[in-house]
């Protein structure tokens, strides 16, 4: 009885640990960003600590199922990788100033976006702003500023698009 308990336990701390089943990695990737680059929700950490020992459990209980499916749809299911550029390429379609650029000049600026991200740390102030060649400048605000652009950003009037990242 007492290994049965122990194995259940052991089993329990290494998916919580590992985060390798489907639930488990749902709330790290939500929540707590243990395997993720940045959480979906960053101020929720406390909130996915609390939920993965249920995910934990539910997983336990649902491996064989989770198991099969893996065998059959592959390592990454139900998180295929996501083509980053892709979608900044979608985001940035309706922006008329990219659109106005020729096809390699948006090539060059979503590949020197996604190099910024990963590479750069960028301040909540910080604003990207695209240049009529296809570069990106990171332009830091000062607090109001940055309240007057958010005041823009959230009124419902035709103003001049812009790229944010807060």
């Amino acid at each position: 009885m007492r290994t049965r308990a122990f194995s259940v336990v052991f089993a329990a701390v290494m998916m919580v640990s590992q985060s390798g089943c489907i639930l488990s990695r749902l709330t790290d990737r939500a929540f707590v960003g243990f395997t993720a680059k940045r959480p979906t929700y960053k101020s929720r950490t406390l909130t996915g600590l609390a939920i993965l020992p249920f995910a934990a459990a539910v997983d336990l209980a649902t491996m064989p199922i989770q198991a099969l499916l893996v065998i059959i749809l592959g390592d990454n299911f139900p998180f295929g990788e996501e083509d980053a550029a892709q979608t900044i390429a979608m985001n940035l379609a309706s922006d008329p100033n990219f659109s106005k650029l020729s096809q390699d000049k948006q090539q060059r600026a979503i590949k020197s976006l996604l190099q910024m991200q990963s590479k750069t740390e960028l301040a909540q102030s910080d604003v990207l702003a695209l240049t009529p060649e296809g570069d990106w400048v990171v332009l830091e605000l000062n607090d109001e500023a940055h309240a007057q652009l958010l005041a823009r950003a959230q009124t419902k009037q035709a103003v001049e698009p812009m790229a944010c990242v807060p």
